[in-house]
Formats: structure tokens, sequence, C-alpha cells
């Protein structure tokens, strides 16, 4: 069987096979998205536009949102975690996938799966990507 299972967050990809005969899980990959680990400040500008709105008055508002660009960063890696997986699952490489990830990226990376792919996934939304293979373990069903 062509189990394999991600752990992942905003910044890091941890990518594991399952043996087929002793069940154990092989990390195939470890990928870091540097990107998503710098601080807010250092992928945006210093401080956002300054909008006094048509008449020059009180009304001031910012233009730019930087938890926006931090935002699209991470969304950049939902797209290439989603692509490593697509292309393994379109290739016939994947008959099962678990993919264990917190919340608001597992909500990223369920818009990027291609169809197929999403017909063979299971997820759970949990934060475990730092945790020992032992405790990811015990996130997964106990017959896999």
């Amino acid at each position: 069987m062509k189990i394999r299972i991600v752990v992942c967050d905003s910044s890091r990809m941890r990518y594991f096979a399952k043996d087929q005969d002793s069940g154990v899980l092989h990390e195939i990959a470890d990928r870091v998205h540097e990107a998503s680990r710098q601080r807010i400040q250092d992928i945006a500008s210093d401080r956002p536009g300054r909008d006094r709105g048509r008449d020059g008055g009180s009304g001031a508002h910012s233009l730019n949102d930087n938890r926006e660009v931090h935002s699209h960063t991470v969304g950049l890696f939902a797209r290439e975690v989603a692509e490593v997986l697509n292309s393994d699952a379109l290739a016939g490489e994947i008959i099962r996938l678990y993919i264990l990830a917190p919340p608001e990226f597992l909500g990223m990376l369920r818009k990027e799966l291609h169809p197929v792919t999403a017909a063979l996934t299971t997820d759970k939304a949990v934060n475990v990507v730092e945790e020992s293979l032992d405790k990811i373990r015990r996130q997964l069903p106990a017959a896999l």
C-alpha cells in the first residue's frame, strides 16, 4: 500500500511514507519555507501607506495590512505543499493520504488540493509538526 502522511504548518512540511511490511513511518522529506518564518516587518514595508480621504480630513486609515502580506506568503507555501501531494497522487504514488495541520493552514491546503488528491485524503486539524514521530503517530488512526 502507498500510504503517505504529511505533517505541516505555515512554514514547515514533513512528509512520511508508511513501510508496507513493517508499518513503520519513514520521513521522506522535510521542507522549511523560510519566507513564512520571517517576521511580518521583514517581508512588508515598515509602515503602511496612509489615506486621508477625499477631502484630506481626519478619517485617515491604513492602505496596507501587513497581515495580508504574511497570509499571502503562507498561502504560497500551502500551494507548494499541495503541488507535492498532487504530483504524487496523480502519478499513482499515493492510495491513502493523511494530513495533520493546524486549522488555518489546513483550510488553505484543502483549497489547493486536486480533486483526485482530495478524494484520497483524511485530515485532522492539529499542530504536531515539531513533535516526535511517536506523538505524530498517536494522531493517526490506530489501524494505520
